[in-house]
């Protein structure tokens, strides 16, 4: 071999090492690529998982309200029949009715739903991880505070009225 074809070869070699290192880094920057938007598809999915715990917790909210407007319409139109059959008939109904007792024990069971409603999505919000939406403490403590003063009515209604 002549000097010239030994220059070449290695020239090649030099090349063919130089094309090894590039093809090398593209693929290591390939990695990095895969490895941004596999954390992009895990914060998306973290947010997915947020917003489901927060419609599912909507949902069990409109549930318990539905409850306690249909606890509250049996409660009313037992007093309603009641005053409408001693008026109609001029004497004091029977007291055998407890479709009353009906209507409350749906009030304190939608309650009861909505309680643990709150503690579940806490809950599920802890296990899904940190996430950038993060629910309004002023709201959360309205939800309390509402469900608090609901108890206590339904208390004051049941041990004092009866």
């Amino acid at each position: 071999m002549s000097g010239n074809e030994e220059s070449n070869s290695s020239k090649g070699q030099v090349d063919l090492a130089q094309d090894r290192t590039n093809l090398a880094e593209d693929r290591t920057n390939m990695a990095h690529e895969r490895t941004e938007l596999a954390r992009e598809r895990n914060e998306l999915a973290k947010e997915r998982n947020h917003l489901a715990n927060e419609r599912t917790f909507q949902a069990w909210i409109r549930t318990s309200l539905s409850l306690m407007a249909l606890g509250f319409v049996i409660e009313q139109f037992t007093l309603f029949i009641r005053q409408s059959s001693a008026f109609l008939e001029d004497k004091i109904p029977e007291q055998g009715d407890y479709t009353w007792i009906i209507g409350k024990l749906l009030i304190v069971g939608a309650i009861f739903m909505l309680v643990i409603a709150y503690f579940r999505y806490h809950f599920i919000a802890r296990k899904i991880g940190h996430s950038k939406h993060f629910p309004s403490k002023w709201l959360s403590t309205l939800v309390v505070l509402c469900i608090v003063v609901g108890v206590a009515l339904i208390v004051y209604d049941l041990v004092l009225k009866i």
